[in-house]
């Protein structure tokens, strides 16, 4: 959209340019008024599974750019998500996906770094309280291979791809 926005400028006569201009502003403005929006309960879900109906509540965590302290928080706080859920009698699915910098906490060569907290990925993910998929872009570009993750964690081709899969499938992001 920029690419095709940057042509029309350069074609357009500096009127128009900055009628342009204003625009894209107020719609930028509007998106990100958007996202920064308190985040919604997640809509129950239902999906089969053996032919049975579950009703279940979807969430979603974005990591990009945070500490390994923020990360175990976060790591906690799906846990209990998840407790609270079950004991309500619910299905929760929680989904991580995990790119940029926060991917280097999970390459095998920093496991002794963080180990108390890729054993706690380790466990939820064991434990079925998080599914965790890594950005193949991401590691391309940091030079780190599929084989340099723990195997509990999914490749995904590119992360904010699957943050909208993701969100089409009813998964509310936190």
């Amino acid at each position: 959209m920029l690419e095709a926005i940057s042509i029309l400028i350069m074609i357009k006569p500096m009127s128009i340019r900055i009628l342009m201009l204003i625009v894209f502003l107020a719609i930028s403005g509007v998106f990100f008024s958007m996202k920064n929006q308190p985040p919604e309960e997640a809509p129950a879900l239902q999906f089969s599974d053996n032919q049975q109906q579950i009703e279940g509540t979807y969430y979603l965590f974005d990591l990009v750019d945070h500490e390994p302290e923020e990360i175990k928080q976060l790591l906690e706080r799906a846990e209990a998500l998840s407790k609270a859920s079950k004991a309500g009698n619910k299905k929760t699915r929680i989904a991580m996906v995990i790119h940029g910098p926060d991917i280097e906490i999970f390459d095998k060569k920093n496991y002794g770094d963080h180990k108390e907290l890729v054993d706690l990925a380790a466990r939820l993910d064991a434990t079925d309280i998080i599914d965790f998929k890594v950005c193949q872009v991401t590691a391309d570009s940091r030079g780190i291979n599929e084989k340099s993750f723990p195997s509990f964690m999914e490749m995904v081709p590119f992360a904010p791809d699957e943050i909208e899969k993701l969100e089409d499938e009813g998964y509310v992001e936190l």
